[in-house]
C-alpha cells in the first residue's frame, strides 16, 4: 500500500509527532510506503531525521523547487499536485492539515481521500469552504468522540461517510509501566490535570465544563491547569461564570 500524506511539519506539535511516529511504525503483516507532500516547506529539526528515514519521497505542495507557485495560478498548482500523485502512485491521500488545503485541487477518482480530524476544523472560520472539502473525503479518522460529533453537527458529515474514532496513543518511556486502575478512597478529592497551550484549538473550555458537571453530580473535584496562551483571560472569565474560579 502506498500513502501520500499532506501535512505541515515546519513546527513541532502533537500532530507532527503523531505523524512522525505513524510513518516510522511497521504494521504487522502489511507493507506500507509513505510519500510526503508538505503544505508548507520545511521540516522541524526535532523530527526531521525520523521523518526523512521513513518516507520514500518529499515534495512541497505549492513549491516547484525553491520557487513558490503563486495563489493566482490555481491551474498550475493543480497540475503540480496531480504530478505528485502520479509519481507516488498512491492508493490513498491522507490529509493531516486543515481541509482548506485541498482548495483548487482535484483528487483522482481512483485515489481514496482520508481526512484526519485532530481539532483543526473545530474553530475554522472558513465554514463553507471547510464543509465543502470535508465532504470530498472517502473516510474520516477522528482522534476523539468529541471530534467525530463535531464533524456530524457542524460540518454536516452524513451517515454514508465513514467516521472512525482512533484515540491518540501514549508511548510509555522505557522502564515505565502503565498506571493500574485505582479507586479514590471515600471522601477523597478528585484532582484533574490539563497541560497545553491555552487557545481555542486545544478545547480547554471543555475541561471547565467537565469540572462543573462533576461538582453538580456531587463529586469533590478540582482542576489544575499548566500552560499559557491567548485564551487565558477568556477561560478565566468562563471559569468565573461557571463558579469554579
Amino acid at each position: 500500500m502506498k500513502l501520500l500524506h499532506l501535512v505541515s511539519l515546519r513546527e513541532v506539535g502533537g500532530i507532527q509527532r503523531d505523524f512522525a511516529n505513524f510513518v516510522s511504525a511497521s504494521p504487522a503483516g502489511r507493507a506500507v510506503e509513505h510519500h510526503l507532500l508538505l503544505t508548507r516547506p520545511g521540516i522541524a529539526e526535532a523530527i526531521a531525521p525520523q521523518v526523512r528515514s521513513s518516507v520514500a519521497s518529499i515534495r512541497a505542495l505549492r513549491h516547484w523547487g525553491a520557487l513558490e507557485i503563486p495563489a493566482g495560478l490555481p491551474m498550475v498548482r493543480q497540475w503540480w499536485f496531480e504530478c505528485a500523485v502520479k509519481r507516488s502512485q498512491a492508493d490513498a491521500i491522507v490529509l493531516w492539515s486543515a481541509p482548506r488545503a485541498l482548495q483548487h485541487i482535484d483528487v483522482p477518482p481512483s485515489t481514496r481521500l482520508i481526512y484526519y480530524e485532530h481539532g483543526a476544523a473545530w474553530f475554522n472560520r472558513d465554514t463553507d469552504e471547510v464543509a465543502r472539502q470535508v465532504k470530498r473525503a472517502d473516510g474520516i479518522v477522528c482522534n476523539s468522540n468529541a471530534s467525530a460529533r463535531m464533524m456530524r453537527l457542524r460540518w454536516g458529515v452524513g451517515a454514508a461517510q465513514p467516521v472512525v474514532v482512533c484515540p491518540n496513543a501514549v508511548v510509555m518511556p522505557t522502564g515505565v509501566s502503565a498506571a493500574a486502575p485505582r479507586s479514590l478512597p471515600p471522601g477523597a478529592r478528585l484532582t484533574l490535570g490539563m497541560a497545553g497551550r491555552l487557545e481555542s484549538l486545544k478545547g480547554g473550555v471543555l475541561a471547565l465544563h467537565a469540572l462543573r458537571a462533576l461538582l453538580d453530580h456531587g463529586v469533590d473535584a478540582r482542576l489544575l491547569v499548566a500552560g499559557t496562551g491567548p485564551d487565558r483571560a477568556r477561560l478565566e472569565q468562563q471559569a468565573a461564570s461557571l463558579e469554579i474560579s
